[in-house]
């Protein structure tokens, strides 16, 4: 293995150990019993843990037996592949599980690198989209 793939497979290892994101007490409770709680749960992370000057964001998961996450959306999709904070867009993923959240800038510039985990549900998934079909890496442009 490689001494970059090396360093991702730690990378990952040390992302996949962050717990979710929590929330609030009330707006866990005010939640509790609504169908929607997947997505607004989402929504409310997102925006509740994005630093100043956020304006985007990308999401990364490991799944199954993989050694480094793969990140959505995918660099190939767009110039910014990213998706907005304001307004809100709900992400587009290959599957549901538990992602990494890094956070961009309006120059993409990374604010922090990864930061918290968040659940993905269902209702997220793109079935048009693949697990393969993600980036290695959560930076924009090579360091």
């Amino acid at each position: 293995m490689r001494a970059h793939q090396r360093r991702l497979a730690i990378e990952s290892n040390l992302l996949d150990a962050q717990p979710p994101a929590p929330l609030p007490p009330d707006l866990d409770a005010a939640l509790a019993h609504t169908p929607e709680r997947p997505l607004l749960v989402l929504r409310h992370t997102l925006l509740g843990r994005a630093p100043a000057f956020a304006v985007a964001y990308r999401l990364g998961i490991r799944a199954g037996h993989a050694k480094t996450h793969r990140w959505f959306p995918p660099k190939r999709s767009s110039p910014a592949p990213t998706f907005r904070l304001h307004p809100f867009e709900f992400p587009r993923l290959p599957l549901a599980g538990l992602y990494t959240i890094v956070y961009f800038d309006a120059a993409h510039t990374p604010l922090g690198g990864p930061l918290h985990n968040v659940v993905a549900d269902t209702d997220t998934i793109d079935p048009a989209l693949n697990y393969s079909d993600g980036d290695r890496g959560w930076r924009l442009n090579p360091p």
